[in-house]
């Protein structure tokens, strides 16, 4: 089961990490592909597409400084879709762009 708040990986101390994970997530027209593939890297979960459309649909914004849930929260939003937590992964739901 995840925790609450799961938190970054920590890789070359805090006040790197704190740096890293800000430059991270700051996107302008990127596919929620490359947005997962970093999510899972930072968190070490497993996030993956019910279709893989919803992977093409592209995102633009700045989600750094929030924690995972609420950064998905926003992802989800941008495309009509939703999250679900099921024991240590996660599944994103819907339909892809329209």
């Amino acid at each position: 089961m995840l925790v609450d708040k799961p938190l970054p990986l920590v890789q070359g101390g805090y006040q790197k990490q704190q740096q890293s994970v800000k430059a991270l997530f700051d996107f302008k027209g990127a596919n929620l592909n490359e947005i997962v593939a970093r999510l899972k890297k930072t968190y070490g979960i497993d996030i993956s597409f019910d279709d893989p459309r919803i992977g093409d649909c592209h995102f633009t914004g700045n989600i750094s400084g929030m924690g995972l849930f609420e950064q998905l929260d926003i992802l989800c939003k941008s495309v009509n879709a939703f999250y679900e937590v099921d024991g240590v992964s996660i599944s994103v739901r819907g339909k892809g762009c329209q």
